[in-house]
């Protein structure tokens, strides 16, 4: 342990390092990560993320394929520790890093996972198969913002399966025109503590966000922007609750990536998806003939206009069943009168 504290004397009073003293300085980061004991390898791993240097980054990528034997370590052992130095510095160094090491690290290192997903372009399908686990409200949103970078089809087919189409009918006595309410979407954050053994380096432990506080760093884009955020450890990690991504949840972001995947506006996205359409009530036989007709009309320009889009193509989905759901805002006066509509179904050209 002698040569790991004259180590960091050393990093801590070099200041910037003259080429040599990086050649030298990298063959000590090598030497301690062939290390038998994990934390010299830790501070190995350490040690390389303070160094611009293409061989370190190769070095710490491959110790990830021995290091996946520890992955169910408990929280405050030094495998566990070793791990979360190891994932840290991969991220400093902006590694580039294939899909088949990472997973070992899904789900307990979620957050790491993610971030370093985002730094390779053969991430789709681990994203894809990320996506359908219980994630919270910001991993999900950082998911699927991941998944727009390459414009995924297959993200555009979950969408559809998913997002839940309506159309409003607001219904009025002759003669009153209302006002129609809005609402508001609120984009809690989560992340979950980790306890650190001590005798390690300090390392990173990260959270995915969807707020740019302070030193959050900016992870991708989409209806709402994703960051990471890290934080030093050892130490507790920061106590913020976990919030699970519930379709209820989902529904809030939906439209926004169809909006996105589908190259049209938000404000069209929403005309497509959820629009409101204010009746003035004469008789309920008037009543159904324009709801039946709106709800058609509906149907016909969602699939005339998915039909149109680049990522529809080669009829993928062609034969896909959507479903258009009746909501009735009954304002008339009096005692409230049951106007049930079924469920109307859009098969995809």
């Amino acid at each position: 342990m002698r040569t790991v504290f004259a180590i960091c004397l050393l990093f801590q009073c070099s200041g910037l390092a003259q080429p040599a003293q990086i050649h030298s300085e990298v063959g000590r980061a090598v030497q301690l990560l062939q290390s038998k004991i994990l934390s010299e390898k830790a501070w190995g791993a350490h040690y390389a993320a303070t160094l611009d240097d293409a061989s370190l980054r190769l070095k710490l990528v491959d110790e990830l394929g021995p290091a996946a034997k520890y992955a169910d370590a408990i929280v405050d052992s030094a495998e566990y520790a070793y791990i979360q130095v190891l994932l840290d510095s991969l991220i400093q160094l902006k590694a580039t890093v294939p899909t088949d090491l990472l997973l070992p690290f899904d789900p307990r290192w979620r957050a790491e996972v993610i971030i370093l997903l985002s730094n390779s372009k053969q991430s789709e399908g681990a994203l894809l198969k990320m996506r359908e686990e219980k994630l919270s409200v910001a991993e999900w949103v950082a998911v699927n913002n991941l998944l727009l970078r390459p414009r995924s089809q297959k993200l555009l087919g979950k969408v559809l399966d998913q997002i839940r189409i309506t159309h409003t009918f607001v219904l009025a006595e002759l003669g009153y025109l209302g006002q129609l309410e809005g609402a508001g979407v609120s984009n809690p954050d989560s992340s979950k503590g980790r306890p650190f053994p001590e005798g390690f380096p300090p390392a990173g432990v990260y959270m995915i966000m969807l707020d740019p506080v302070k030193d959050a760093v900016y992870l991708a884009d989409g209806p709402q922007a994703a960051y990471h955020l890290r934080l030093k450890m050892p130490g507790a990690g920061p106590l913020v609750p976990y919030v699970p991504s519930t379709s209820a949840w989902q529904q809030n972001f939906l439209p926004g990536y169809f909006a996105k995947l589908t190259g049209t506006s938000a404000e069209t996205a929403k005309n497509l998806l959820s629009p409101k359409t204010k009746i003035q009530w004469t008789t309920e036989q008037e009543f159904r003939r324009v709801t039946d007709q709106k709800l058609n009309e509906q149907a016909f320009e969602i699939g005339s206009f998915l039909a149109k889009t680049r990522l529809y193509g080669s009829g993928v989905f062609t034969g896909k069943h959507l479903r258009i759901i009746p909501l009735i805002n009954d304002q008339r006066d009096g005692p409230a009168r049951s106007l049930r509509m079924p469920p109307v179904e859009v098969v995809l050209p």
